[in-house]
Order: C-alpha cells, then sequence, then structure tokens
C-alpha cells in the first residue's frame, strides 16, 4: 500500500487582523497606527480595534508619521495632507503634480516629498516649494530638521542641508529602495538586492552592515534596535553592530513596518491586515524559507537543490537541512523555470519574456535573449540533441541552442501556451489554455496528435509511449491515446489542477489547487493516497529521498513516497 507522508512545511506566520486590504501602513510607538485600505480608506486604530475616518481616500498611497505622533502624512497621485494625529483633522494640503513617491515627516511636523518627475517638495524655513534634485524617481526619503536624504531610480542618494542650501551625492549607490537617517550626518540605505549600508557624507564612507534576503522595503528604528522589513523582519543592534535573527511575518512584500510600542512592532503585507511581532522572538532562519512569491521550479542537484521563484530570485539550498547557499536576482521579473545545461550552468525562464544562462560558479548571467512577448511559462531540454525549447503565453513554442540562439518557432494552440514536456525524437508535448494538449515535432511540421475535452485550461502534461495525460483548472486529469482518443477521465480536485509529475513505478503525482496533493497509477488514474498541504501548490520536482513541492506563497514543502 503505498502512502504519502508531509516531512517538512514551511513555518507558520502569524495571522494578520482580518478584514484588510492594506496599501500602506505607519506605525511609532505612543499613537494609534495609520493605515490606508483599499476600501474601507484611511483607518486608525490599535492591532485588534480600528476607526475609518472620513474623506476621499481613493487616490492616497503613502503615509508617515512624526516620530512623536503627533503629525500624519498622506501622498496622494496629486499632492501630499497634514493631518493632525490621532484626530485626523486636515492642517493643510499642497500640491505635488506628478504624485508622491516617497513620504517622511519630523516631528515638528516638516514634510519631505519624493516625486516621479525627480523632484523633491520640502517645507522649508518659510513655504512649500520644490527642488530639482535627481536624475530618476524619487524611491525614498526622509528628514531631519533641516537636513533631508533621498535616493532615486538612477542609484544616486542625496544629503541635502536646507539652511545653508548645500549638498553632497553619493552617486553609486546600487539600488537604494529605503533610507533612515541616523542623525543629521548619517543614514541607512536599504537597497533592493537585501544590503543594508551606512553612508556618512561628511567622511565619504559607505559601510556595510548585513545582508538580507530580497529588497529591503522598511526600515523602523527605536533605539539601538533597527527592524529590517523584507517580507520577513530582520533584527539589528545598532550599538554592536550585530545580526539578532529573523522574525517571520509576511511572504508578501510590506508596505509598512514600525515600532508600536516598548520594543513591539506593526507590520502590513501587501493586500493584508496588520500584524504583531516580537522582536525578542528574533531567532535562526526556518529551512528553505525566504521566497517571498510563487515557487514553480526547483532543481535537485545531489547535496544541494536550486529553487526559482515569481519574486525574482534564484536560490541554492543545503538538501540536508535547507540551509542557504546563494542567492541571486537576474531581474525583477518573476522566475518561473529552471534547466541545467550539461556544464553545471542554469538556464532560467522569466515572466518578462526572457531566457537567461546563470553561471553558478561566478554567479553571473553569461548570456541573455528576449524569447517571448510576454512571460515564458514552460521550459525543457529535449533528450536526443540537448536543444532547449520554451513556451511562452504569446502562445508559441521555440528552440534554441545552448548559446540561446533561435533555431525553429511554431504556435500550435489558439491561447496562451502553459506546460511542455519534452520527448524523444525531438516531439514536444504542450499544454495551453485553450483547454487542450498537442504533440509536435519541435522543429517543423503538422500537429502529430491534439489531446481535447477539458473545459478550462491545461495545466500539466505527462507523455508516455502508451498513453498522454493531462490535468486542468477544471479539475479533471484525463488519459488518451497516443492518437488522441480519451481512454480515462477522473474528477481530482473541484478547485482545479495546477500540474503533473511523472513518478517511479508507473505512478504520478497530481498537485491540486485546494491544495490536495494525490499519487495516482498511471495505467488506471485511480488514486493510490493524498495528503492535504494546506495552500495552494505551484510546482514539484522528485528529489532522490523526497517529493518537493513549492506552493503560491513561495514555501518549500517535503513529501516522502512509503510503499510500493
Amino acid at each position: 500500500m503505498s502512502a504519502l507522508r508531509i516531512l517538512s512545511q514551511p513555518p507558520a506566520l502569524p495571522t494578520p487582523q482580518p478584514g484588510l486590504s492594506l496599501r500602506a501602513l505607519a506605525a511609532v510607538p505612543g499613537a494609534p497606527w495609520a493605515g490606508l485600505d483599499a476600501r474601507r480608506g484611511l483607518l486608525r486604530g490599535a492591532v485588534g480595534g480600528l476607526d475609518e475616518l472620513p474623506g476621499a481616500w481613493a487616490s492616497a498611497r503613502r503615509l508617515a508619521l512624526s516620530p512623536d505622533g503627533r503629525w500624519l502624512a498622506v501622498g496622494t497621485d496629486r499632492s501630499v495632507l497634514r493631518l493632525s494625529w490621532p484626530t485626523g483633522s486636515l492642517d493643510r494640503e499642497d500640491p505635488v503634480p506628478s504624485g508622491v513617491t516617497a513620504l517622511a515627516i519630523d516631528e515638528d511636523g516638516r514634510r519631505v516629498v519624493g516625486a516621479g518627475d525627480a523632484r523633491l517638495w520640502v517645507d522649508g524655513p518659510e513655504h512649500w516649494g520644490e527642488v530639482k534634485a535627481h536624475g530618476g524617481r524619487v524611491v525614498a526619503v526622509c528628514r531631519i530638521g533641516a537636513t533631508v536624504f533621498s535616493a532615486d531610480s538612477a542609484g544616486r542618494v542625496l544629503r541635502a542641508d536646507l539652511a545653508s542650501g548645500k549638498g553632497q551625492v553619493l552617486g553609486d549607490a546600487g539600488r537604494p529602495v529605503a533610507l533612515l537617517a541616523e542623525n543629521a550626518d548619517a543614514v541607512l540605505i536599504g537597497d533592493e538586492d537585501g544590503s543594508l549600508r551606512r553612508w556618512v557624507p561628511a567622511e565619504n564612507r559607505l559601510e556595510p552592515l548585513l545582508s538580507v534576503d530580497g529588497p529591503i522595503q522598511q526600515l523602523a528604528r527605536q533605539g539601538d534596535l533597527l527592524a529590517i522589513g523584507h517580507g520577513s523582519v530582520t533584527c539589528f543592534d545598532l550599538a554592536a553592530g550585530r545580526g539578532l535573527g529573523l522574525v517571520p511575518a509576511s511572504r508578501a512584500p510590506l508596505v509598512g513596518l514600525g515600532f508600536d510600542g516598548d520594543r513591539q512592532l506593526i507590520a502590513a503585507g501587501r493586500a493584508s491586515g496588520p500584524i504583531a511581532l516580537d522582536p525578542a522572538s528574533a531567532g535562526s532562519r526556518p529551512p528553505w524559507f525566504g521566497h517571498a512569491a510563487g515557487l514553480r521550479a526547483f532543481l535537485p542537484e545531489g547535496e544541494r537543490i536550486w529553487t526559482a521563484s515569481r519574486d525574482g530570485s534564484l536560490r541554492a539550498w543545503a538538501t540536508a537541512d535547507g540551509a542557504p547557499l546563494l542567492q541571486h536576482r537576474p531581474s525583477r521579473a518573476g522566475l518561473q523555470c529552471i534547466v541545467q545545461m550539461p556544464d553545471g550552468d542554469l538556464i532560467l525562464a522569466d515572466t518578462g519574456g526572457r531566457l537567461q544562462r546563470f553561471d553558478p560558479a561566478r554567479r553571473q548571467i553569461t548570456a541573455q535573449v528576449q524569447a517571448h512577448d510576454g512571460p515564458v511559462t514552460a521550459l525543457g531540454r529535449l533528450p536526443d540533441s540537448g536543444l532547449l525549447v520554451s513556451g511562452g503565453a504569446d502562445g508559441s513554442q521555440r528552440s534554441w541552442d545552448e548559446a540561446l540562439r533561435p533555431l525553429f518557432a511554431r504556435r500550435d494552440h489558439e491561447d496562451r501556451l502553459r506546460c511542455l514536456m519534452t520527448l524523444p525524437q525531438d516531439r514536444v508535448l504542450t499544454g495551453s489554455y485553450d483547454g487542450t494538449a498537442c504533440l509536435v515535432n519541435a522543429f517543423g511540421g503538422p500537429v502529430l496528435a491534439r489531446y481535447a475535452g477539458h473545459t478550462r485550461p491545461v495545466l500539466g502534461v505527462l507523455g508516455r509511449p502508451d498513453r498522454v495525460l493531462t490535468a486542468s483548472l477544471d479539475g479533471q486529469l484525463r488519459a488518451f491515446s497516443p492518437d488522441g482518443a480519451l481512454t480515462g477521465c477522473l474528477p481530482v480536485d473541484e478547485a482545479g489542477l495546477v500540474g503533473l509529475l511523472a513518478l517511479p513505478q508507473d505512478r504520478l503525482l497530481s498537485l491540486g489547487r485546494s491544495g490536495l496533493i494525490s499519487l495516482h497509477g498511471i495505467a488506471d488514474l485511480l488514486p493510490l493516497a493524498s495528503v492535504q498541504l494546506g495552500v495552494a501548490p505551484d510546482g514539484a520536482a522528485l528529489g532522490a529521498d523526497c517529493i518537493w513541492v513549492g506552493d503560491q506563497q513561495g514555501g518549500v514543502h517535503r513529501l516522502s513516497l512509503d510503499g510500493p
């Protein structure tokens, strides 16, 4: 009797306050937090209770609270407002014609605003005014008195003294996305690559402090305790100059992070409610923990396993204990597929339509090509020639040599191509959003067979010499003879099926959108065993001693297959 068993699952994350879909949050000790909800507008409250404040907030996108909690700044697509807090009464509103892209306010209610047209808008000594300070979209700002720090999308960080009119520029600052002033003479810079650095303009010194997973989205400080938001929260002791550990928070990017009391944190992931966090619980990273979006692609490789996620990161982990070995973020696009070449290089496929060749030893992209108009959704190597075949949301199937030079393109479906399996004799089995699968030659000729009958997209295909199997969002697993005749149909998951995985001994795994993972015999499709993950899966791979399953939140699950 076969049995599926869960060996490990991602750690449980804190439960956000229900019923909210926040796009911004601001919090400081001693004051109610402020939040912008997609449906309910501007909110004032604490975890467990809140009030809706009157006003038209549909165009509001950003919030900032003054350190003493007396002022709230609200940025919209045309202006910036200053409200007394926590009453929420409007004090003044000033224009920002190109829209607010970054926002900060000090204890005296003086604001600094970054705009999409590279300008800074500031409360000066006498009036509200603009400064053309940057060469790109302003992405982060902070302010202490007359000192303003700002960063732009061109990789520059600027320190400006509004009193003297003087400034200094850090010209090659990487890709800064978050700023926090330690004082008027030093600023902490959080980067899209996960690095945290300290810039001291007077000494022209840029000091690395630590590196975390993924883009740094938020920075918050209370005394010497620094909280670094990157989906989860890493705590750092500024006085000792050392990390304190990780507090799992949210797999989604954080839209707000702040201290809500004495060394207590409040955070919010995108489109969720606030969550309370205790920095004292910071500890070591859970195994295989770090991806922040759907995890479809695995590549087991002996003592390490590669994973690629739609959060844009490629990661390598120790197979034995889940310790992180490598992280690389080749672009801002999400990663969907990995294929290994004979020399050990990896071919990555992304949602930007690119194929990229990655050298793990040098940690560099060595070649890339714009392969599809829209996301690359499937990728494989032909078993006979070793050539590459890709499928895309543009509906095309394309073949490539090892240098990513194009060889042949064909289009056999009426909608986007979603999955493929490469077979001997240069054949490719494809599944599409048009509800069909096709068997074709990678290098031309007519469709060899078409497999129809699904009422929703085909998200999984499996080809064998004597049969073809398909899985669809209609929840059905179907079997066909090689020429396209239906030989079996089994309803598996009412929520839909999102993939198939071939297993030894004529078995397969179906991935149900409800979290149901089912083991089937290929001959009769009948389920032999099942487990419930509790979260929608995204992709799976067979390892040496387990089955790897990635979920649509970026989590990694390990399953064992016991019995014959």
